[in-house]
């Protein structure tokens, strides 16, 4: 196998048991991301006035107040609910009352740690495209994952074009795996709902114990 600074990560995921690759990558960034606006990113001035603007959704808060940076994170948060108390503020009467709504709308669809992740998410699509195209045992690691969840399958399928010449070829992989992985979670879920019947009671599981699981990553990702 063929590593370089660019790739290794990627490589490193794929080489790994799991419902999708690019969960694992996702999940590496966000990690990092997190550590980063709760340390230095708390006191850089630019950076803490695009996350003040940005906010965080949902997701990212949660993951943030289980990190173990209190601090970091009660000072991200001070700064935002400071912000979000100055548009409620604004809000004088009825009249106003539909545009505050609107601005508070804005405010919670907005998430600079999203921002970013999916900013490297398309930096992994392209890269695993071109990856496919220029390394032929990266090409047998592909073929013999799990596949990937929809989000990322979508993902991978907007940025073929990054194969090149191969382009063509990387789509019938990609369909190919994510099809026969798809029918593997289908015949386990089966599996697991016959084994409500009394009758199979006594029978082994197989590999459909965790197949609800597996298959909400693969849905939704993880």
């Amino acid at each position: 196998m063929i590593y370089s600074i660019s790739n290794i990560q990627l490589i490193e995921a794929f080489k790994k048991d799991s419902e999708c690759p690019l969960c694992i990558l996702k999940n590496e960034v966000e990690k990092s991301l997190i550590k980063m606006f709760l340390t230095e990113g708390v006191t850089d001035e630019e950076t803490r006035l695009e996350s003040n603007n940005l906010g965080f959704c949902k997701r990212h808060l949660n993951q943030m107040e289980n990190s173990e940076n209190k601090l970091g994170f009660a000072l991200q948060l001070n700064t935002r609910m400071m912000h979000l108390k100055d548009i409620i503020s604004s809000n004088k009467n009825t009249k106003t009352s539909a545009k505050t709504a609107d601005k508070i709308n804005k405010e919670l669809s907005t998430c600079i740690i999203c921002k970013y992740t999916d900013e490297s998410m398309q930096r992994y699509y392209s890269l695993t495209a071109k990856t496919y195209n220029e390394n032929v045992e990266f090409r047998n690691l592909i073929k013999n994952c799990k596949g990937f969840c929809l989000e990322h399958f979508n993902g991978l399928l907007k940025n073929v074009k990054f194969a090149k010449n191969s382009s063509d070829e990387y789509t019938k992989d990609l369909t190919l795996i994510e099809r026969e992985n798809l029918n593997r979670l289908i015949s386990e879920l089966d599996w697991f709902c016959d084994k409500f019947d009394y009758r199979n009671n006594d029978k082994p599981w197989g590999n459909s114990k965790d197949a609800l699981a597996r298959t909400v990553k693969k849905y939704r990702g993880e």
